[in-house]
């Protein structure tokens, strides 16, 4: 079966999702991987379990583990885009942050949902299937947990103006982890 196969190609497996599978790995299979699958000394792989023990939710061992092997199979450019991509999708970047061929791969690696501009931001969050029903975003709202581009929103009236797009792109997050991406109409 092929269904959770990572390829060299890029073709296959994007940069993007070749980074995103590795910095998905488990903290039990972390170490082994870095051992086997990078070029780092075990001083290095020493260093990145250390700060990895220190602070687990920062992921540290998986990013390196992550970085290392998209920079080996797809060259430093993809890795770097990747990463800042993640970064970007995940509230550690801006949108400002991306140029035109990253921009790109964000528009490839999340949802994506066009909205026209002056929509409630209540709309797009159930349009972009982050609630489920007016009910469920209301709460969601109330709860403090709809971003836009990383700003919380709490104002259930609020509308989408022209300057929270970046190169026509926003991005609609709901707690950590459920984003996508909004994209004006042409």
């Amino acid at each position: 079966s092929e269904g959770n196969a990572i390829w060299l190609d890029p073709e296959m497996t994007s940069p993007y999702v070749f980074y995103q599978f590795w910095l998905n790995t488990s903290d039990e299979n972390v170490v082994e991987y870095l051992k086997v699958f990078t070029l780092l000394s075990d001083m290095e792989i020493s260093a990145a379990l250390e700060l990895h023990r220190r602070d687990p939710k920062e992921r540290h061992a998986q990013k390196i583990l992550a970085r290392d092997l998209t920079t080996l199979v797809h060259g430093i450019e993809e890795s770097t885009r990747a990463e800042l991509v993640t970064n970007v999708l995940f509230g550690e970047e801006s949108l400002s942050a991306l140029d035109s061929e990253a921009m790109a791969t964000l528009r490839a690696a999340a949802p994506l949902y066009e909205v026209q501009q002056d929509s409630l931001l209540l709309d797009a969050l159930i349009g972009a299937k982050l609630a489920s029903s007016k009910t469920e975003a209301r709460r969601f709202f109330k709860e403090k947990a709809v971003f836009l581009n990383d700003k919380a929103v709490k104002d259930v009236e609020r509308t989408l103006e022209a300057c929270d797009f970046h190169d026509r792109v926003a991005l609609l997050r709901r707690g950590k982890k459920n984003v996508c991406v909004l994209a004006l109409y042409s």
